[in-house]
């Protein structure tokens, strides 16, 4: 066993940095700012938490969340007034028919595209999308009005995949 000794010569730095460490790894720490270094008699649920956040795996976070967001817009909107097209990343793979009356509702993939709090201009792949079909996107769309598109928020990008993984590692 190691043992430190403070003198007056020490950089009392390190005791802060200890303290830091100590606070962020405890499980038993009460971290509530009243209390502070106050220990509790069960383990801390958001230290055990954040512990599991850093275990989850990333691509399974990324899919889970890619299926939550389908299972959203299929069930609510594409049994009644929309037909949903989920990520299509290229005018392929947006249909162009009539489709008995019902627009085609498409999930842009919030990694592909996202828009700010203001919109200047489209973005160049839903420009495409709606302008254009086939595989060399060449032929232009007939049915333009039977196009809707749901694009991801920048700012609420970040935290709609940490809540994901913070709900992966509840789960565990």
């Amino acid at each position: 066993m190691r043992y430190s000794v403070v003198s007056p010569s020490l950089d009392l730095g390190f005791v802060e940095d200890a303290r830091k460490r100590f606070v962020a790894g405890s499980a038993y720490l009460d971290d509530r700012p009243t209390a502070p270094l106050r220990f509790l008699a069960e383990a801390n649920l958001t230290q055990i938490i954040r512990r599991y956040e850093q275990l989850v795996d990333k691509g399974q976070a990324r899919t889970e969340l890619n299926d939550e967001i389908k299972q959203i817009f299929s069930v609510g909107y594409g049994q009644t007034r929309f037909q949903m097209v989920p990520f299509p990343s290229t005018p392929a793979e947006a249909p162009d028919d009539a489709n008995d009356g019902r627009p085609y509702l498409h999930v842009m993939s919030y990694d592909g595209v996202t828009v700010g709090a203001t919109v200047e201009a489209v973005p160049e792949l839903l420009a495409r999308i709606f302008d254009r079909k086939g595989q060399a996107g060449s032929e232009y769309r007939a049915f333009r009005n039977h196009l809707v598109f749901l694009v991801a928020d920048e700012s609420r990008k970040e935290d709609m995949k940490h809540k994901m993984v913070w709900r992966l590692a509840l789960r565990d």
